[in-house]
C-alpha cells in the first residue's frame, strides 16, 4: 500500500507556480483516497468560523487582493475546538499523515515556511493563498519584505542570515529578481541592531560574501555575550593576521626540544646547555699551538745571531 501511495505522489510532482492548479486538484484527490481530506476540511471550516467571529467583534480593514497571508510565516492562534479534535488519536494520526503527504511535495523554502503549522488544514490554506495570488502581487510582497527586513531580537546572527537568505530565495521563486548578491548583503547589514554598527562598517570593506559576514558577526555576538573572550580587537585585518600566526605556529619546530607546535621561547621543557665542543681539549690544543709558535720564533732569533 505504501509503495503504491508513493508512486501516486511521484506522479503529482513538486508544487511550483506553473503546476499549482493541477497540483492542488491532484493532491486533493490523493488525500481523499487516503481518507485524510476530512481533517483538512474540518480545520479550514473551524478557521473560517473563527475568522467570522473575529470580524464581527473587530471590523477588518480593507486589504488589497492577495494581501492576506502570503509572505508571512503562518502561525495560527490556538483553537479550543481544534485542540479537542487533536485529542482524538485517530484524528491526530490522520492529520500528521496529511502533513507528511503535503510537505513531501514542497520545495525546501515552502517546507521552511510552514514548519510551525500543527494542522494540515493551515498548511493547505497558506499554500492555496500564496500560489493563487497574482505574480505581480507576490513579487511586490516578497520584495517589500526583503527591503524592510530587520533582525528579530530573539534570533542569533546565524538565524538572521538564514532568514534573509530565505526571503531572497522567495523573491526569486515568485519570479522577482535580486539584481546583485551585494544588495542582500547591504540589506542584511542595515537590518542589524545598533550594537553591530561598528563591525558592519568594517565588513562593508573587508567581507566578500554573506557567509563571511555571518561568521565574523557571530564572533562579535559571542564576545558581546561574554563568551569566547579574546584580547584581540575588532579590527578585521588584525584578526586575519592572528589567524595566520596561529596556523604558522602549528607547524613551527622548537629549537630547544625539537617538537612541533611551539617555539623555543614558549617551550616548557628544561633548557638545554650550550654544547662546549670539548672545551677542555680545545684549550689544551690552543696552549700547545701557542708553545710551538713561541719556540719557532725563538729558534729564528738564534739563527739570525749566529749568522752575524
Amino acid at each position: 500500500m505504501e509503495t503504491s501511495s508513493r508512486k501516486k505522489l511521484g506522479k503529482i510532482g513538486v508544487l511550483t507556480k506553473e503546476n499549482a492548479p493541477d497540483w492542488f486538484q491532484q493532491m486533493e484527490s490523493h488525500l481523499r483516497g487516503e481518507k485524510q481530506w476530512k481533517v483538512i476540511r474540518e480545520v479550514i471550516t473551524e478557521r473560517g468560523r473563527e475568522a467570522a467571529e473575529a470580524a464581527v467583534r473587530i471590523p477588518e480593514t480593507t486589504r488589497l487582493p492577495g494581501q492576506a497571508i502570503p509572505e508571512e510565516t503562518p502561525e495560527p492562534a490556538t483553537n479550543e475546538a481544534l485542540n479537542r479534535l487533536a485529542d482524538n488519536e485517530d484524528w491526530d494520526a490522520k492529520n500528521w499523515k496529511a502533513i507528511s503527504t503535503i510537505t513531501a511535495l514542497l520545495k525546501p523554502l515552502d517546507r521552511h515556511t510552514v514548519r510551525k503549522c500543527e494542522y494540515a488544514g493551515d498548511i493547505w490554506t497558506y499554500l492555496t493563498e500564496f500560489y493563487k495570488q497574482s505574480d505581480r502581487t507576490a513579487q511586490m510582497l516578497a520584495l517589500k519584505k526583503l527591503i524592510t527586513w530587520r533582525m528579530n531580537p530573539n534570533h542569533t546572527v546565524k538565524e538572521a542570515g538564514q532568514e534573509i537568505s530565505f526571503i531572497a530565495d522567495r523573491v526569486h521563486q515568485v519570479g522577482g529578481e535580486v539584481q546583485s548578491p551585494r544588495l542582500v548583503e547591504v540589506l542584511f547589514l542595515n537590518g542589524l541592531p545598533k550594537e553591530y554598527e561598528n563591525s558592519c562598517q568594517l565588513l562593508e570593506f573587508h567581507a566578500k560574501t554573506l557567509d563571511q559576514m555571518i561568521e565574523t558577526l557571530s564572533a562579535v555576538e559571542a564576545r558581546m555575550k561574554g563568551e569566547n573572550e579574546t584580547p584581540y580587537g575588532m579590527d578585521i585585518p588584525t584578526e586575519s593576521a592572528r589567524i595566520s600566526k596561529i596556523e604558522w605556529m602549528k607547524k613551527a619546530e622548537c629549537y630547544n626540544c625539537g617538537e612541533i607546535g611551539h617555539i623555543k621561547r614558549h617551550c616548557k621543557k628544561p633548557k638545554k646547555e650550550r654544547k662546549s665542543d670539548n672545551k677542555d681539549d680545545s684549550d689544551d690544543d690552543d696552549k700547545k699551538a701557542k708553545e710551538k709558535t713561541e719556540k719557532r720564533k725563538s729558534n729564528d732569533r738564534v739563527k739570525k745571531k749566529t749568522r752575524w
